[in-house]
């Protein structure tokens, strides 16, 4: 009798260190694959505006009278002096002194974990059958991200800057207008003109014969000189074209006094031509901003499609494991069909979540390529191994040096400097209007001399000549002007309105941006809470389906709560790079300057 009794005794006592040890070996590997959310790589970070990448899980829930609430949870968890410790932090796989510590520590948990099963194995086939009737559970799965290459923003804008088709384009337009401004000062040009007229048949018989020099001035006038030479027979009214045997040498100067002297057409052509390519500059550099945030916008959408494989994938594997112990259940009669058959449908359904994951992945990657070319300019279509292992840290925006930003704003904003170089413009075109109201009233000056045998017994060709006079004409009713300066001044008061406009814009997307900016770091404060949470509820729903108060299906719900956390995470994340790069471009910061990405 005492002998039975012992032996029972000790029967026991091997089934319950059996199953301390199969409880542990789970609590350990949960305790691997459930910690909390890892430290946020400092990534170079550039903002951008993405569109949110939440994606729909599995939505069948059955009934979870068996499960605990949130808070009962958390407050069995704080009491159960077995609960599992803090979970360590998954480690950083740039320290490989405390990557190699952690290996150590794991091939030693492996090791206990081989000599418990050797014990077990001991224990005989009454032990085995003890342990098959427990339930097996596997840990979350969540795989290491290895960071060996990974794809910076600050790439993707070196790219842009460098081979961008469209940015060729634009800076193309700055060659037309450097041509258009060349040609404006064509009117400037010196001129070289010559003549030769013959008359042979006739009464009077002549020859005559010129060249001339002629330079434009800026202030409005024109220099010239040239030589002449007139011989024959000339009609008594056009003695003045003979000259003597030498011929004439001639130069003289015409300058206006009031209208054009200040500015005149030439000059009003050659201001506009500049300030339409000064103009054009800040246009450009709008254009290169937009660019650079669309760039960003996709480069950030790719990162983030890829966060959501990962997690989708994590998915699959965690069910696709479980799925292994589930059949040898099920086999050993343990658990009923329908568990199995659950379980595959969960994969099932998990299959297709990854495989439209995966597409929109590609599809970010294609789209991306548009902006991340390589040397010779062809698009580059983004692998999966220079996918980063997570965003930056965030960082909340101090709203005491908003009102400076903007400041800083209304003074780097493109559009402001492309809008006065436009009025500048207009104003070119007011000045020149209101010169046209001015009378013409032109100077001009000329002397000449005849060399050579003289040509006429008078030898009045032979003296040098000045002349010297006065020229004046001006439009009575003055209507062209008037309706030049009735235009300007419409323009210059369009502009200016909208100047105002657009200063007011700027504000209200600096203010507005910064606002987001806070929001969705808030946002991201209170995802990384939520995460943490469903961790730990993880973890005591795994303890409760251990322990077999909850089924197969309950389980499910808390992974994939977990999965809609770390996913909720990934859109705030989202929100927080959308609304800083509506944040620089509002500030109208060159998204290529070096020190702004690092």
């Amino acid at each position: 009798m005492f002998f039975a009794l012992a032996s029972l005794a000790a029967f026991a006592l091997l089934g319950c260190v059996s199953n301390q040890s199969g409880v542990a070996r789970y609590r350990e590997l949960a305790s691997r694959s459930a910690g909390p959310i890892e430290s946020r790589s400092q990534t170079a970070a550039f903002p951008v505006v993405l569109a949110s990448a939440q994606i729909e899980l599995d939505d069948e829930r059955p009934e979870i009278s068996k499960l605990p609430a949130p808070e009962d949870a958390l407050k069995e968890l704080a009491a159960d002096s077995e609960a599992p410790a803090e979970l360590p932090e998954r480690r950083d796989e740039s320290d490989p002194v405390e990557a190699g510590d952690q290996k150590q520590d794991r091939e030693a948990q492996d090791g206990e974990e081989q000599d418990s099963e050797a014990q077990d194995d001991e224990s005989g086939e009454s032990d085995d059958e003890d342990s098959d009737s427990a339930v097996a559970t596997p840990a979350q799965i969540d795989r290491e991200c290895f960071e060996i290459n990974p794809l910076t923003l600050l790439e993707v804008l070196r790219s842009v800057a460098d081979s961008y088709p469209l940015l060729e384009v634009a800076l193309a337009e700055l060659a037309t207008a450097d041509g258009k401004a060349l040609a404006t000062w064509g009117s400037f040009d010196s001129v070289l003109s010559a003549y030769s007229i013959s008359k042979p048949l006739g009464f009077y018989e002549t020859y005559r014969n010129g060249v001339k020099l002629s330079r434009p001035l800026w202030n409005g006038g024109e220099v010239y000189g040239g030589y002449r030479i007139g011989r024959g027979v000339f009609e008594p009214w056009y003695e003045e074209r003979q000259t003597n045997e030498g011929g004439e040498f001639k130069t003289g100067i015409k300058q206006p006094l009031l209208k054009g002297y200040a500015i005149d057409g030439r000059r009003a052509a050659v201001r506009t031509a500049e300030l339409e390519r000064s103009r054009l500059e800040p246009d450009i550099q709008s254009r290169i901003i937009g660019m650079q945030l669309v760039a960003s916008e996709l480069y950030w959408k790719w990162v983030a499609t890829g966060q959501v494989v990962r997690t989708q994938e994590n998915l699959v594997e965690l069910a696709r494991q479980r799925n292994e112990t589930l059949v040898k259940q099920v086999e050993a009669g343990d658990l009923p069909k329908i568990t199995e058959i659950d379980n595959g449908r969960f994969i099932s359904k998990r299959q297709v979540k990854l495989i439209e994951s995966r597409r929109k992945l590609q599809e970010a990657s294609i789209k991306l390529s548009l902006f991340f070319r390589d040397a010779t300019g062809q698009p580059l279509v983004v692998t999966d191994d220079r996918m980063p292992c997570d965003f930056p840290a965030a960082e909340i925006v101090d709203m005491s040096v908003v009102e400076s930003d903007i400041a800083r704003a209304l003074e780097m904003r493109p559009e402001l400097v492309e809008l006065g170089f436009q009025r500048q413009k207009v104003e070119v075109d007011l000045c020149y209007a209101k010169n046209q109201l001015l009378p013409k009233l032109d100077a001009y000056a000329e002397t000449g001399q005849d060399v050579g045998e003289p040509t006429s017994s008078k030898r009045d060709k032979s003296e040098l000549e000045i002349e010297m006079g006065l020229l004046a004409e001006v439009p009575l009713q003055r209507r062209a002007a008037s309706g030049k300066i009735q235009a300007a001044q419409g323009k210059l008061a369009q502009i200016d309105a909208k100047r105002r406009f657009v200063e007011d814009k700027i504000r209200s997307q600096v203010l507005d941006a910064a606002s987001a900016l806070n929001n969705a770091f808030q946002r991201i404060e209170q995802a990384r809470e939520n995460l943490e949470l469903t961790q730990q509820s993880l973890r005591l729903g795994r303890s409760r389906f251990e322990e077999g108060d909850i089924d197969i299906i309950a389980l499910n719900i808390y992974e994939t709560s977990l999965a809609e956390a770390e996913l909720l995470l990934v859109d705030a994340e989202f929100a927080y790079y959308s609304a800083q790069a509506q944040y620089t471009a509002a500030l109208g910061m060159d998204a290529n300057l070096e020190s702004r990405m690092q």
